[in-house]
């Protein structure tokens, strides 16, 4: 048995008309684009592909491990919810023809979270590909309800904190705020324009770098989460400048700055944020 990069292999055999070779995974399965893991939305089954070359060309199972990356177990062929196709894995309930179209089937569960490899075996060896980590898409509520109201003096820094409930995937990336003018029926529905003193940070909360007059408005943060087609908004921030007395001028400071030092994989995009305040 020989082990060359993680690749377990038998001893390899040439005759005059045949060269023999373990398999060598040239598909991995891949997470969703943009993220670490694979986002599962309820409606549709886990379809994952994966391919490899081998002489004589390669079997194909597929391993589920728990969310702890622990307790593998082969998955079966022959259960109704798992369909294998070569390398190509599809995992959830078969879909029932007398569903009635308006109402979505929901056809995976969290027991189908987890783990999931792709193993490539012939006579000579085998190899295995890298695991997917699968997860069901959700969006918690707000954790908090009560609507807040808050009174700054012009020319201070304010924050206004998102605190976004969980989800998958992380509702960081997509939060935006809009705002309203108090008593407006329709509420807080117009998109915040960010500018050197109006921002959005990495953590999605609102900063007024020194907050002015025309800032005396109701703001809700809203978090949106594409695969399960829903929108959660926080309760309304209802924000008053007070302007009777002059604001006071000191120096920029930090409200954020990037770190040091961040790692990014080549080709990919590398995006840094710095926040200052000041008047």
């Amino acid at each position: 048995m020989l082990i060359i990069n993680g690749l377990q292999t038998k001893d390899v055999c040439i005759d005059d008309t045949k060269r023999y070779l373990a398999p060598t995974i040239t598909l991995q399965p891949k997470p969703a684009r943009g993220y670490d893991i694979f986002i599962m939305d309820k409606r549709v089954p886990i379809r994952l592909s994966c391919d490899a070359t081998g002489t004589p060309p390669p079997r194909f199972k597929w391993v589920k491990y728990d969310r702890n990356g622990e307790n593998p177990v082969d998955l079966d062929p022959n259960d109704d919810r798992v369909t294998m196709d070569g390398g190509n894995l599809e995992v959830g309930d078969p879909e029932d023809p007398g569903m009635k179209a308006e109402t979505a089937q929901e056809r995976v569960e969290e027991s189908d979270e987890g783990l999931y490899q792709c193993i490539a075996e012939n006579t000579f060896g085998s190899a295995l590909s890298k695991k997917v980590n699968a997860s069901i898409a959700f969006l918690d509520a707000f954790s908090w309800v009560e609507r807040k109201i808050d009174s700054y003096q012009i020319g201070e820094k304010v924050v206004l904190n998102c605190d976004p409930p969980n989800g998958v995937p992380s509702p960081y990336p997509a939060i935006y705020w809009t705002f309203g003018m108090p008593g407006d029926p329709k509420g807080p529905r117009n998109p915040v324009v960010y500018s050197d003193r109006v921002l959005q940070d990495v953590q999605g909360n609102l900063v007024f770098a020194n907050i002015q007059e025309q800032d005396s408005r109701d703001y809700v943060c809203n978090v949106p989460n594409a695969y399960i087609g829903e929108v959660k908004t926080s309760p309304i921030f209802e924000v008053t400048v007070n302007t009777n007395r002059p604001a006071p001028t000191r120096g920029p400071s930090w409200v954020y700055k990037p770190p040091q030092s961040k790692e990014v994989l080549r080709t990919k995009i590398l995006q840094l944020k710095c926040i200052a305040e000041g008047l």
